[in-house]
């Protein structure tokens, strides 16, 4: 009875080996809330042996979110950005063991709002935060974090209207910090800062924010920094702390930026990063014919010169008849076995841009892209670590039976043609549903994929309280999952304006 009994013991430590996730301390840190479409930041527990690798995936429909993880000591606790959404796994894999784990999105929606920003606030006593700064519905939202978790990564605080940082103590941010702020601030984020921002680390090759601008709001002075579409807010720590109401500042200074300086909300949908209900009209173009390369061409050369050469060559220093035939077939079969390794074609997607930018030139900007990917591009792999612009794809509805993905890229570049401008619902005084019928047919300097582009845009923002700077653009990124190429189909550039006369 003894080796029964061990055998099922054995298998029963097999599969405990391989439940790495810890299911239970696995959670949303922004539980009961998170803003639907878009990325919360999830602390994901497992266990796994000291001085092992572990592969992180976060499966997303068609997006793969990777991050690989040293670990040093188990378990191993990791904040990683996960969509709030159902039907989203997450897979951890540690040498041969794997294991899965489905987080529930929590219960609450923090959907946007014009009136209830969303906020994460960081602060060197939480529960000091959530007295000075409390969750109010139908006022604000927000989750609480100790200045020590301030996010390193933009992803991380996708799904959030602005970030609050309390550091009355100087506190210095962790590493990663100031590319964080400068990437989420460039996709339309606001910070709100009362003390002072030291950070772990000086990145010398981000753009600089704009001149600041002094605003009072509730007898508090601050300074507004614009920073391309987005704004950093500072005001003195013992300033919030002696107003009637730090949070009547904080709420108004945010809505002082989604409002653009009006007094009252502007019309039609709050700003938001998840993807929009309502898409541009995206005509995918016709599939692209693969054409030979310049490997191809070089070695047809080879093959023909091998053919014309080796029948003279090979009989000096072969006598027998059938040798020329044979030395023929060899090069020829060696050539196009060489031809065989050759990579095909890289698979095309097709990208609709829209470019924001602030109102410096030559400022910071962000796109966002509209992909639809031919036959061969079937899933977006996202190495949450890797080098260069940190973009989050997310998944969209497919077009005409093929993928798409609407994708954010912060900090990116671009150039633009001639402004136009959007006032009380005309563009140059033009109302803007008959400009945007001039843009869609080639008019107006816009071909008409631009025009396109254009017409879905001013659809959805061009409601009362909206000025802006319009232009057809042409960006210098073109995000397209891995192993593909961009078409670039149209691309536009927005600038919304603020009504009063300060940045």
């Amino acid at each position: 009875m003894r080796l029964p009994a061990m055998m099922a013991l054995a298998l029963l430590c097999a599969a405990l080996r391989a439940q790495t996730i810890d299911a239970e301390a696995s959670r949303f840190l922004s539980e009961p809330q998170a803003r639907p479409g878009t990325c919360a930041p999830y602390r994901l527990q497992f266990a796994a042996p000291a001085g092992s690798t572990a592969e992180v995936e976060v499966q997303w429909g068609s997006v793969l979110l990777r991050r690989v993880v040293a670990v040093a000591q188990s378990p191993v606790r990791v904040v990683l950005p996960v969509p709030a959404s159902a039907g989203v796994r997450v897979t951890v894999r540690v040498g041969e063991d794997q294991a899965e784990h489905r987080p529930t999105p929590p219960p609450r929606s923090a959907a946007a709002s014009h009136s209830q920003p969303y906020l994460a606030v960081f602060a060197g006593d939480s529960m000091y935060a959530r007295a000075i700064l409390p969750t109010q519905p139908g006022r604000m939202l927000a989750d609480y974090f100790e200045v020590s978790e301030f996010f390193a990564d933009w992803r991380l605080a996708d799904g959030y209207d602005a970030i609050i940082l309390f550091n009355p103590d100087d506190a210095r941010l962790p590493s990663g910090a100031q590319r964080a702020i400068a990437e989420y601030c460039s996709l339309g984020g606001v910070l709100f800062v009362a003390g002072s921002f030291r950070f772990g680390e000086q990145a010398a090759d981000l753009p600089a924010p704009g001149e600041p601008r002094p605003l009072t709001i509730r007898d508090v002075a601050l300074q507004r920094f614009e920073y391309g579409p987005g704004a950093i807010y500072r005001c003195e720590w013992d300033s919030l702390r002696r107003s009637r109401s730090a949070q009547a500042v904080v709420t108004e200074a945010v809505a002082d930026h989604l409002w653009r300086g009006a007094t009252e909300a502007p019309g039609g949908p709050a700003p938001t990063r998840a993807a929009p209900a309502a898409l541009p009209l995206l005509v995918p173009g016709s599939p692209v014919e693969a054409s030979p390369g310049a490997a191809f061409w070089v070695l047809l050369c080879v093959l023909v010169l091998g053919a014309c050469v080796l029948p003279v060559v090979i009989p000096r220093l072969v006598s027998m008849a059938a040798a020329p035939a044979a030395g023929v077939f060899v090069f020829a079969a060696a050539t196009g076995g060489l031809a065989a390794l050759q990579p095909g074609p890289a698979p095309v997607a097709d990208l609709w841009s829209v470019a924001s930018s602030g109102p410096r030139p030559g400022g910071p900007m962000s796109l966002r892209g509209f992909v639809v990917a031919q036959p061969g591009l079937g899933e977006w792999k996202i190495d949450l670590d890797a080098p260069g612009p940190r973009i989050l794809a997310r998944p969209l509805p497919d077009i005409d039976g093929k993928r798409a993905w609407v994708v954010d890229v912060p900090l990116a570049a671009g150039s633009h043609g001639r402004w136009s401008s959007l006032r009380g619902g005309a563009v140059d005084g033009v109302p803007f549903r008959d400009f945007a019928t001039e843009a869609r047919l080639g008019g107006r300097g816009y071909d008409v994929e631009q025009g396109r582009l254009l017409d879905w845009w001013l659809d959805q923002q061009a409601w009362r309280g909206r000025l802006a700077r319009l232009g057809p653009a042409e960006a210098s990124f073109d995000p397209v999952p891995p192993g593909g190429r961009a078409r670039p189909r149209g691309a536009i550039a927005v600038t919304l304006d603020r009504h009063d006369d300060g940045n």
